[in-house]
């Protein structure tokens, strides 16, 4: 089978990936500072407020029913409709819609929930599964323990599952309540489910924010996108010029085989069928480097594969521009051992293919009332 060794190549790495991405879906977040509206957010309602969340301090929100949740901060700025707004202090631009939204979220629903602490009552990790309505722009989440102590929190719908929140509740029976919030801090009525917490003898490494949990985030975030720029800087140009190399010896190559004319219209189905191959071959490169994107500990090296994306992609060039050279009545086609050259009057193009390519293009190319 063509690039049958690659293929399989690909596969086992696309499972591998597969399994990452399965992981990374799993892995918690660590508490980062957040600030909402969302940069190049649009159409945010002019009533909307200007949170920031996720760091100790000595902010506040109290809440519609007087509850008061610490380490949020909340500013109320006014906004006029259809009108771009820009807080360099917040880091924040967004853009205003046609009004103000008075109307709440409806209620979640489809609640899961699950808390692990330490024998001490520090919660570890939080898990949050719910159903939100889609105008939810924060999660308000009620822990209350069996002494009927309450720890609460604020995060968003793409931060359910939290490592080590700092939060602290007395371990066994825990009452989970969760709502959801616009931007304009709008809550929708509570959705709530009593659950038993799992208590860890000794800090687990993988939920540890400074030592493990979402540590390969810090790498990234540390080390920027280096590796990418390494790539582009030396291993391209270095890339390019192994790729001139390879078409001049190519060249001199091709021309050390006899020509064998062969008819136009076999040129023609072994062009068709190369360029079925390369396309498929190509799909699957890109394909894998877009899931590596959303695979733990390897998506920064889907650059690795980008070499073999431009290859395959060039040769599927070269195959299509052959099969075009083909409809030009000049046009000439002729095979030098595991070459097609297609030659017009102005062009040349010269594309690689098998032994059984040959043979399957010369039997397609017969006439069915002549096979026959």
């Amino acid at each position: 089978m063509r690039h049958g060794w690659l293929a399989v190549c690909v596969l086992g790495v696309a499972s591998t990936i597969g399994g990452d991405a399965v992981a990374k879906h799993v892995a918690c977040d660590c508490p980062a500072v957040l600030t909402l509206p969302e940069r190049g957010a649009t159409n945010v309602p002019t009533n909307a407020k200007l949170w920031s969340f996720g760091s100790p301090g000595p902010h506040i929100y109290r809440a519609h029913d007087g509850a008061e949740i610490p380490n949020v901060q909340v500013e109320a700025p006014v906004l006029q409709p259809n009108q771009p707004y820009k807080n360099d202090g917040w880091m924040m631009d967004f853009t205003t819609g046609a009004g103000p939204d008075d109307v709440a979220p409806t209620a979640p629903t489809d609640l899961y929930a699950s808390v692990a602490t330490l024998i001490g009552g520090d919660v570890e990790a939080l898990s949050i599964s719910a159903r939100l309505p889609t105008d939810t722009a924060l999660v308000r989440i009620d822990l209350r323990d069996a002494s009927g102590a309450i720890a609460r929190l604020v995060t968003t719908p793409r931060r359910l599952f939290l490592c080590q929140p700092g939060l602290r509740i007395t371990p066994g029976k825990v009452f989970v309540e969760i709502r959801a919030l616009d931007l304009a801090g709008n809550e929708s009525p509570p959705l709530g489910a009593e659950i038993t917490s799992t208590t860890l003898a000794s800090n687990d490494p993988a939920l540890d924010c400074m030592h493990g949990g979402d540590a390969h985030e810090h790498h990234r975030h540390r080390h920027g996108h280096g590796f990418e720029i390494l790539f582009f800087v030396i291993l391209v140009p270095i890339t390019l010029i192994v790729w001139v190399v390879a078409v001049i010896v190519r060249r001199i190559f091709v021309k050390r085989h006899l020509a064998e004319s062969i008819s136009l219209l076999e040129a023609e189905a072994l062009a068709r069928r190369l360029i079925r191959w390369q396309a498929v071959w190509s799909a699957m490169l890109v394909g894998t480097a877009v899931a590596m994107q959303f695979a733990r500990d390897i998506n920064d090296l889907w650059i690795l594969l980008a070499p073999f994306i431009f290859s395959s992609v060039g040769q599927l060039f070269l195959q299509q521009r052959a099969l075009r050279l083909l409809d030009r009545p000049e046009a000439d086609a002729v095979r030098r051992g595991p070459w097609l050259v297609v030659t017009t009057l102005h062009s040349s193009i010269t594309v690689r293919a098998s032994d059984a390519d040959f043979v399957a293009a010369k039997r397609s190319s017969i006439p069915k009332s002549v096979a026959k």
